[in-house]
């Protein structure tokens, strides 16, 4: 299965295409509700708006985006028999360690 990252736009080949379902946008959506009361307690949960899905879509997409304009920081085995694959590594940058760590 492909990344899917998510929109809200319908496609030119089918305008009536949902984008979103089963999307990484509507994963983190879900999550987002899953956590809510672990978090939040019991404050009363946000109905989901144009400008939270907006978000989801917006980080999933920036997450797809920089997944594939940065191969090289996978390792990746391909089975030649079935051609399934797995990531071994994945590279890091380290960073320097946050302030008040």
């Amino acid at each position: 299965m492909r990344l899917k990252a998510g929109t809200r736009k319908p496609t030119p080949v089918s305008p009536a295409e949902d984008n979103y379902t089963g999307s990484m946008a509507e994963a983190m959506q879900q999550a987002f509700e899953d956590e809510w009361a672990n978090v939040m307690g019991d404050m009363p949960q946000p109905q989901p708006s144009d400008q939270m899905q907006l978000l989801f879509v917006a980080i999933a997409r920036g997450i797809v985006r920089h997944l594939f304009e940065n191969p090289q920081a996978f390792t990746v085995h391909v089975n030649t028999g079935s051609g399934d694959g797995t990531v071994n590594g994945i590279v890091t940058v380290p960073s320097p360690p946050l302030s008040g760590s």
